[in-house]
């Protein structure tokens, strides 16, 4: 097997994997913003030779699976250079014999997991609810989808949302972080970079000691080019099947580098924000 984005005939195979029939969504729905330039899934090394002149020097490497199959675990989603590729094919087939690989090519600059601006899920049920969950600086994606980590949060009722401004955003607030659990949460993203090969120089400073609650700036990124655009999409999305998804990504260089539609067989319950305190129980 092997499939590309774009390519005629592929689209209904690649939909079968859930990262990478997010990526297309996003690609599909916010082209904007999107920084896909091409997505392939493969399953073995030799699939990648034949299409290794078509990716750059760095890439993104991310180990999928079918959904509603076992997932690949373990194997973290990273950039990589061609001659990693082949270690990185391995580890996913160690941790899941059916495991796939998508190799994707994004734009310039966006090439990062360290010196980001924060980490991002926004969550939407049609009609229904908006959720915002906000990790600060130095972090990625990945704690906000596994439900590790999480440093603000915000919860919106779907006719609110035209009468919210970056302004007015924190009325809708539900949880910040408290400077004690903030502090876990660096001391466990500064391990969780060593343990995935950084060395301790090349993150030194990268985490902030203390939480910086989202900036408007960021607000407003992500209220004019992920919610506003998708809201007023409501139907089209509701016609797609698309009732129960988030758009998840990173906040690089002072963009948005969203990575992927994040349905719901697929995202952290967020159950705990109809409960009464919305802090996190987080251990060492």
């Amino acid at each position: 097997m092997l499939y590309q984005m774009g390519r005629q005939g592929d689209s209904k195979y690649i939909a079968q994997y859930g990262k990478a029939y997010g990526t297309v969504l996003l690609h599909e729905w916010l082209p904007e913003i999107s920084k896909t330039k091409n997505l392939f899934v493969l399953d073995s090394y030799d699939e990648f030779k034949k299409i290794e002149a078509e990716l750059p020097e760095v890439f993104t490497c991310r180990a999928d699976a079918k959904t509603g199959e076992p997932a690949t675990l373990g194997v973290e989603g990273n950039f990589v250079r061609k001659e990693e590729v082949e270690d990185y094919i391995k580890r996913v087939k160690q941790s899941n014999p059916n495991g796939v690989v998508l190799c994707i090519d994004t734009e310039e600059g966006t090439q990062e997991k360290v010196k980001t601006d924060g980490a991002f899920n926004v969550y939407f049920n049609i009609c229904d609810k908006i959720y915002i969950d906000f990790l600060g600086k130095g972090f990625d994606m990945g704690a906000i989808t596994k439900g590790k980590e999480n440093h603000e949060t915000w919860l919106f009722d779907w006719n609110d949302i035209l009468f919210v401004t970056p302004n007015n955003m924190n009325k809708f607030r539900q949880h910040v972080i408290s400077d004690e659990d903030y502090l876990n949460s660096a001391r466990r993203r500064l391990q969780h970079l060593i343990n995935i090969g950084y060395s301790p120089e090349s993150i030194k400073g990268k985490i902030p000691r203390n939480y910086s609650p989202m900036p408007p700036s960021i607000k407003e990124m992500l209220l004019e080019k992920i919610i506003l655009p998708l809201y007023c999409k409501q139907g089209q999305l509701a016609e797609a099947g698309l009732r129960s998804f988030g758009v998840q990504g990173m906040i690089i260089n002072h963009e948005l580098f969203p990575i992927e539609f994040n349905r719901e067989v697929r995202f952290a319950d967020k159950s705990l924000l109809h409960k009464k305190n919305t802090g996190f129980e987080i251990g060492d």
